[in-house]
């Protein structure tokens, strides 16, 4: 009893200083069931150019993203460090003079390939080892995340899950079992203390491990189409209608894109229709403008809308190429469906159903850092598909959903949509390669024989 006229007292004497902790979920919970096991499931936007982790916590009934490293910066740079013949997870400080090993999942995606004319060509071996270590440190400094942010009750003991995002084209693809491996063996290691592993070593100890990895469905790591996740978030949302959506990711590195049917009867189903990827990113366009002011500058520039007419000329071929990503997935798309039902999120009559008399107005949605620049949209409002039977593109960034705080929601809702640990519609999307094309119309020009002949008459 001495506990519980103690807990009144306490109660009492916050309730009369105005002690705000005492409304704070997060401190309610450390007071609750020590010594537990606390369920925590990451979502991990692996991303080109940068790495974004969201972490769902049901003990608070939250979804956040984390501040990740000593920096505290909610984008990790998606690279890994190589000194003196060893390599650096991004939980461990690298030497000055250490050189830079970027685009990882691009290169684990394109056969080892050099993204975007940077950097030294390595083997498909080491790419893998190296985006395993890195996966590795992301998990560690997410878990440490969440202690230094007080998201866990005290005593309690974590027990993660994570999930990790891959392109839908990759995921399509003999690509899925590389990713797999990867996040199997990055979730083995990040039981190991950061340290400089010899690259040697580092490939010699992935190739030990990834026969040994357990079988997908089983591991407490996954892998699934970003691009479905983000997907997810959007079917979740009541002022989400049925029918068809054009959705667009800008990243850093590359371009996404997609057309994808929502069907909510019986259950849930999305149909991807078509997706594509380019290397298209802010930066890689950025690459295109720079001169003495420095990539860095030039992105700015590129997302900020302050272009000069030279520096559009210089960008002329760019914004055809981009333009075409979006061309190349309604095409698609046209020729696997019958209806060009385009819709988008919006109560509004003008962002559900658009048409202008026998062309539609086509909505598509843009998320990614990327997503606020006027370039991107001028490019995709340029693009001519009268011959699909589309008059026009409205471009608009992906909405807020209304109970949703995030300041950038655009940048991190491939995050979100990941650290669902059941995502609504996971095992219930059909990917494009499972799409056959429509049937083509009856040709009415067609001659057909009759049954009636000059001799039968």
């Amino acid at each position: 009893m001495s506990g519980s006229w103690k807990d009144r007292l306490g109660a009492l004497r916050r309730a009369i200083t105005g002690d705000l902790k005492a409304t704070n979920p997060s401190e309610r919970v450390k007071d609750e069931a020590p010594n537990r096991l606390v369920a925590v499931h990451f979502g991990i936007d692996f991303g080109t150019r940068f790495t974004k982790v969201s972490a769902h916590l049901p003990h608070l009934d939250r979804r956040t993203t984390l501040a990740l490293g000593s920096t505290g910066q909610r984008l990790l740079p998606s690279r890994i460090a190589i000194a003196d013949g060893c390599a650096y997870p991004p939980d461990l400080r690298a030497p000055a003079d250490a050189t830079w090993v970027k685009y990882l999942k691009m290169r684990l995606a394109g056969s080892g390939e050099i993204a975007f004319g940077e950097g030294t060509p390595r083997q498909y071996d080491q790419i893998k080892a190296l985006a395993a270590l890195y996966l590795a440190g992301v998990l560690r400094l997410a878990e440490q995340a969440c202690g230094e942010a007080n998201l866990l009750p005290k005593g309690g003991a974590l027990q993660a899950s994570a999930q990790v995002g891959v392109p839908v084209k990759a995921y399509d693809s003999h690509y899925l079992a590389v990713f797999e491996e990867v996040c199997a063996v990055a979730w083995e290691w990040k039981r190991e203390k950061p340290t400089p592993r010899p690259l040697g070593e580092l490939v010699e100890s992935y190739r030990n491990v990834a026969p040994t990895r357990i079988e997908r469905g089983e591991s407490p790591i996954s892998v699934a189409p970003e691009l479905v996740a983000a997907i997810s978030h959007i079917a979740s949302r009541r002022d989400a209608p049925e029918g068809l959506y054009a959705f667009l990711d800008i990243g850093g590195g590359t371009l996404d894109g997609t057309v994808f049917r929502l069907a909510r009867s019986p259950t849930p189903q999305v149909t991807i229709l078509s997706a594509e990827v380019a290397p298209l990113g802010t930066v890689a366009i950025a690459q295109r403008l720079a001169g003495s002011s420095g990539v860095e500058a030039a992105e700015q520039l590129l997302i900020s809308g302050m272009l000069t007419p030279s520096d559009n000329r210089t960008l002329a071929a760019a914004e055809r190429e981009v333009g075409l990503v979006l061309h190349k997935v309604i095409a698609r798309a046209a020729m696997k469906t019958s209806v060009l039902d385009f819709v988008a999120l919006g109560a509004s009559d003008l962002d559900r159903h658009m048409r202008k008399g026998a062309y539609a107005t086509v909505p598509v949605m843009l998320a990614g850092g990327g997503a606020a620049s006027h370039w991107y949209a001028k490019a995709f409002e340029a693009v001519d598909m009268h011959q699909r039977l589309v008059g026009a593109f409205r471009i608009r960034i992906v909405p807020r959903p209304p109970d949703s705080s995030e300041d950038d929601y655009p940048r991190f809702v491939v995050a979100y949509g990941l650290s669902s640990r059941d995502l609504e519609l996971r095992h219930r999307y059909v990917l494009p390669s499972d799409v056959p094309n429509a049937e083509p119309p009856p040709d009415r020009r067609q001659v057909i024989d009759s049954p009636a002949s000059k001799d039968a008459v």
